[in-house]
């Protein structure tokens, strides 16, 4: 399967191929393989699991078919590159300010790294 994969500040894959790749749909986390079927998904805030490389987004959509996945996403990090502990500080920033959607993708972002808030 071909996996296209990038935000619009960078691309991570274009047109690689790929064993399989996990998702975060809002409908609940899917895998996809060669061969799935036609498949319009929106993201929510989550893990992108491509291989052993995870990324944390924030959200954006996925388009499958039997060759091939296009994910678009407004924000990707590497989730080695996330700091647990900026992540505990802006979730109690967000949830203080009563900031709902900065609180629930650094919750997003903390469930992405195993730490209970």
């Amino acid at each position: 399967m071909k996996l296209s994969f990038a935000s619009p500040a960078q691309s991570y894959y274009f047109e690689e191929a790929v064993e399989s790749v996990t998702l975060p749909g809002v409908s609940g986390e899917y895998g996809v393989t060669g061969g799935h079927s036609k498949l319009c998904e929106q993201l929510k805030p989550g893990v992108v699991a491509v291989g052993s490389e995870k990324y944390f987004v924030s959200g954006g959509f996925a388009l499958t078919d039997a060759e091939k996945t296009e994910v678009s996403v407004v924000e990707a990090v590497k989730l080695e590159d996330l700091d647990a502990d900026k992540v505990k500080k802006v979730y109690a920033k967000a949830t203080a300010d009563q900031d709902q959607v900065t609180a629930e993708t650094a919750k997003a972002m903390a469930t992405a790294l195993g730490i209970q808030l």
